[in-house]
């Protein structure tokens, strides 16, 4: 049930997603009829309260902003920004990548707003195309229901994240439960798993397909644990991306750079603003895909 308060405020206007415990919605201020997004989290769990948590306090360009949240007995509400231009995982098209330019400046915005989560000691633990949205160019992370402080024994202990963006340790921790739970005498993993998942995101980005796809799980779990793969022969990445590539895919997590050291490196010197404007106008094209755009999608979720 909604709280009472929540209804005197913002009007409710359409569902626009859903989750296991939650429904988002596209919302209205009645005071002043601006735009914003209600997500409705039910049956609220411990899980549910550390997203709630940091989902009102994180403050970054890159990073969802909520700007309210209410509470009620087992529901909560979290009100934010409204994004128009849809999740970037729109602009992958089957089995075709981004331009290098364009995969250059969302992961550079990516790493940014990894960088500031994990300065805060924050990790999101669930970085995917799926929660990566746009907003007139600029790279918005949502979602964050498997987000955890850094120290908590829970994010650092327990299997996490989506199957094709998990990092090595994750699975190599995890190898030897059967619920998830790491062994007791593991001592865990913790924010190094987002800039993993990062340059998941990167392979995909440029090349419309996941690093490590294989239809068994057995053999995609070995590759992903040696970090074995390889640029497609139709693909092209320059040297200086290919460097950057490589240490995302760090198969160790005592050597792979943290996010904000990875910014530094050259690839990146040359993102630019027109960078950001092509992708605002293509953002929106993608947005206005429909039914290409959701097969697209489709297709590379089941890989």
């Amino acid at each position: 049930m909604l709280s009472s308060s929540f209804c005197e405020e913002f009007e409710i206007l359409e569902q626009v997603g859903s989750g296991a415990f939650s429904k988002v919605y596209k919302t209205r201020e009645r005071a002043t009829q601006q735009m914003f997004a209600a997500k409705v989290i039910t049956a609220v769990e411990e899980r549910s309260a550390d997203e709630v948590e940091i989902a009102g306090f994180v403050d970054h360009t890159n990073l969802l902003r909520t700007v309210r949240v209410f509470s009620e007995s087992d529901t909560v509400v979290l009100v934010s920004e409204l994004l128009q231009q849809g999740e970037v995982f729109e602009l992958v098209r089957m089995g075709r990548g981004v331009a290098e330019c364009d995969a250059r400046n969302l992961v550079q915005q990516l790493l940014q707003g990894i960088a500031y989560m994990h300065c805060e000691g924050i990790a999101h633990c669930d970085i995917k195309l799926e929660n990566l949205m746009l907003d007139q160019g600029t790279l918005k992370i949502i979602d964050f229901g498997f987000s955890r402080t850094v120290g908590s024994q829970r994010c650092l202990r327990s299997a996490c994240g989506s199957p094709n963006y998990m990092a090595p340790e994750i699975l190599l921790s995890s190898r030897s439960t059967q619920a998830g739970a790491l062994p007791s005498r593991h001592t865990g993993y913790g924010k190094e798993v987002d800039v993993w998942a990062a340059g998941v995101v990167m392979y995909v980005l440029l090349f419309g397909q996941y690093p490590f796809h294989h239809e068994r799980r057995s053999e995609r779990h070995r590759r992903i644990v040696r970090a074995e793969y390889s640029i497609p022969a139709d693909g092209t990445l320059s040297a200086l991306g290919q460097t950057v590539l490589s240490k995302l895919l760090d198969p160790n997590p005592q050597t792979r750079p943290a996010a904000k050291d990875l910014l530094q490196l050259e690839w990146f010197a040359t993102s630019s603003n027109l960078e950001s404007k092509c992708l605002a106008a293509r953002g929106q094209a993608a947005s206005e895909g429909g039914l290409e755009n959701a097969a697209t999608s489709r297709t590379l979720a089941e890989q």
